[in-house]
Formats: C-alpha cells, sequence, structure tokens
C-alpha cells in the first residue's frame, strides 16, 4: 500500500484519538452531573497482508464502552424527594410521551402539577396505594396532587385522673376531654366524678359514679382500698357518640389517693383537617404523604428496574438508558429484592467519573493525536518529493 498506507494509517490514529478526546470531553463535562456514567475509549488493530520482506500498514478502530454498572458517590440533600438507589437498581421513569426509560438520576422535585421529574424533566414511575394499604400492578406518574386534607375520628381515648381518698359521698370532681368526629371537628366529653359509696358490694372498697356527656353515660368506678388503684374490671368504658361512632375510654392508671383531684393523663387518637406539607420515602420504596399534623399515609410503591448487562444500555440524552436485547429483559421488582439495593432519600448519587484520570487521558490523547499528525506530515513530504521527480 506504500505511501498512501501510510497517510490512510495516520488519519486513522488522528480519528481514533478524537474519538477518545470526545469520550473525555463528555466526562469532564459531566463530572458534576447527578447520575452520570462515564465513557470511555478502546482501540483494537485492523490489519492488511504482510510479508516478511513487506509491510503494509493498517489501521486502529474504536469501541466506546460504559461504565453503567459502577456506582457514583452519594451526595446528601436536603430535599425529602431526591432519592439514590444503594445498588444495582435503577429508576424507572417516563418522557412525556409516555416512553419508558432507567435512570440513576434521582434528583426529583415536585412539578407544577406535582408530578415528581428530575432535572431532565423524565417522570417517576410507581404503583398507587389504595387506601387498605395495598399497591396496584400498573405504573403510573407518581403525582400527589390528589391526596387531599384527611380527618380521622377518634376510637380511643386515654384519660387517667387521681380523685381524693378525703372526698366525702356525693362530691363531685368534672374535667373533659376534646374527641374528632368523622369530619374532625372536635366534639368536648365532660367527665363527671360523684363519690357514691366509702363501700361496694359489702366491701371496703370506695366507688365513684363516672357520668359522661354526651350522652350521658354512667359507670360505677371501684378503686382498691389498700392501693388506691382502679379496679380492672371498671377501667375501660365505651362512649356511644351520634353517628354510631363510639370511643373507648382507657382508665387503667386512674386511682384515688390522699391528693387533690387532678389530671394524670389526657389523650386520644383522631386528627382534625390536615393538608399534605411533606412526603417521606422509606428503603422499601414506600413513598408516604406527610400532612401537616405529623400523620403519614402511604400513597405509592416505588419499584426499580433491573437488566442482565447494565453496561450495554442504549444511552439517551437526560443521563437514562432505553432497554435493549443485548442488555437483556428489564425486571421490575420491589426495593430491596431481586438484587436491585435499596432507596436512600435526601441523597443524589453523583457522577463516577474520576477527574484526575480523565486529564491524564486527555494529555495522552493530545500526545498521540500529535504523533499522527506528524506521521501524515511525513508522509505527505515523501508524496511530495515524488511527484517532483524528474
Amino acid at each position: 500500500m506504500g505511501i498512501y498506507g501510510i497517510m490512510n494509517t495516520s488519519v486513522s490514529g488522528m480519528n481514533a484519538q478524537a474519538n477518545k478526546l470526545s469520550t473525555v470531553a463528555d466526562n469532564i463535562a459531566n463530572v458534576n452531573t447527578n447520575g452520570y456514567k462515564a465513557v470511555s475509549t478502546s482501540f483494537s488493530s485492523m490489519v492488511v497482508n504482510s510479508s516478511s520482506s513487506s509491510y503494509d500498514s493498517g489501521s486502529v478502530k474504536t469501541t466506546i464502552q460504559q461504565s453503567v454498572s459502577k456506582s457514583g458517590s452519594a451526595n446528601f440533600t436536603q430535599t425529602s424527594t431526591n432519592m439514590s438507589v444503594a445498588g444495582s437498581g435503577f429508576f424507572i421513569v417516563n418522557d412525556s410521551n409516555g416512553g419508558q426509560y432507567l435512570t440513576r438520576a434521582g434528583d426529583f422535585v415536585f412539578d407544577r402539577k406535582r408530578n415528581l421529574v428530575n432535572a431532565a424533566g423524565f417522570y417517576l414511575q410507581g404503583y398507587p396505594v389504595d387506601d387498605s394499604g395495598k399497591a396496584g400492578t400498573t405504573l403510573a406518574n407518581v403525582n400527589v396532587s390528589n391526596v387531599q386534607m384527611e380527618a380521622q375520628a377518634s376510637k380511643s381515648a386515654t384519660l387517667n385522673v387521681n380523685l381524693p381518698d378525703t372526698a366525702a359521698v356525693d362530691d363531685i370532681q368534672t374535667t373533659s376531654l376534646k374527641v374528632y368526629d368523622n369530619l374532625g371537628n372536635e366534639e368536648t366529653l365532660t367527665f363527671e366524678y360523684k363519690k357514691k359509696t366509702a363501700s361496694a358490694g359489702g366491701t371496703t372498697d370506695p366507688v365513684w359514679e363516672l357520668t359522661v356527656t354526651p350522652p350521658g353515660t354512667s359507670q360505677d368506678l371501684t378503686f382498691d382500698k389498700a392501693t388506691g388503684k382502679i379496679k380492672t374490671a371498671s377501667s375501660t368504658m365505651t362512649i356511644a357518640l351520634p353517628g354510631g361512632r363510639s370511643v373507648d375510654i382507657d382508665m387503667a392508671g386512674s386511682s384515688q389517693l390522699a391528693a387533690d383531684f387532678s389530671v394524670i393523663e389526657a389523650k386520644k387518637d383522631g386528627t382534625g383537617p390536615s393538608s399534605v406539607s411533606d412526603v417521606r420515602i422509606d428503603d422499601e420504596g414506600t413513598l408516604f404523604a406527610v400532612y401537616s399534623n405529623g400523620e403519614e399515609k402511604a400513597v405509592y410503591k416505588i419499584p426499580l428496574g433491573n437488566v442482565a448487562n447494565p453496561d450495554k444500555l442504549t444511552l439517551v440524552s437526560g443521563n437514562s438508558y432505553r432497554v435493549n436485547n443485548d442488555a437483556g429483559v428489564l425486571r421490575v421488582v420491589n426495593a430491596g429484592s431481586g438484587g436491585t439495593g435499596k432507596i436512600a432519600g435526601y441523597q443524589i448519587e453523583g457522577s463516577n467519573v474520576d477527574l484526575a484520570s480523565e486529564l491524564t487521558s486527555m494529555i495522552q490523547s493530545q500526545r498521540s493525536y500529535t504523533a499522527n499528525s506528524k506521521v501524515f506530515t511525513a508522509s505527505s513530504e515523501i508524496l511530495q518529493v515524488l511527484v517532483n521527480l524528474r
């Protein structure tokens, strides 16, 4: 092939080094890009026929390799919707046209429609969870716009008091407790304790009559004379309320001691109307809506995707990947199972680029490119000499 072969070889070398510089440039440019996976260039020789007396120079071919399976460092944030995967799995995302992709870029935030989207604009996918806590089977955009204000009716309460041991028969002590109805309205229950007798049922145990209004339900409370503790048989009370509701009152901590009347403990379950103030995700991918009163409700189950050979995934814009035959079949499983790893909130996976290595590769490629250009210049000058021969 002679001089022309040398020129072709040097051009091939310059093209190969240009490819390597392209990957280096991309890696350096994305060194701070969340979820970015470095790409590298591998070289292989292409030879032509040669003999012991002559050598025809060939060329060099480049192959681009991805490092998708290599994790980047986890960077902590102050945003509850930011997520990272501690394992080999990927977040499943959709574009605006419904196309499905995989990504490790977990910098998710709410858009104006309350969808969770990352910086590239991809929508996080999850299984909606119904009111019973059961997750669905069809992936959908994670959206909390339909998570409305909630109120929970009170079903149980605790009211422990101390009744004075020195109280005379017919003495009355009063207190109150507020509970919630189905709409979150507060209802006030009044508790009236009336000293009934110093003995009950032929025993020396003192008895108080408790009347709760509304609805006016009464019950005797019997205390142990020796200890002052309430007897187990009278330590609970069920109060029927309007609308077919009832509240169970636990009074097991009540007492009759030589002290003034006092409320020892008063609490109830249920909540008033509360709106969603934040979200929280656990390591198994359950997304909870956090209400302003501190209550939580599971609204989505976020699965993870995985393939057999992630380094063969097709790279698309936005640090995302499309599944292909070389990568293998997409498996969608719950976080923490199937080898995908768990999800960590308040974290974002950074780039896996090693900046020092990229700068070294850049210098090497630059020198190699320059050397190939000198070979091209030398062969061009030799060709010029041949052309000018007479």
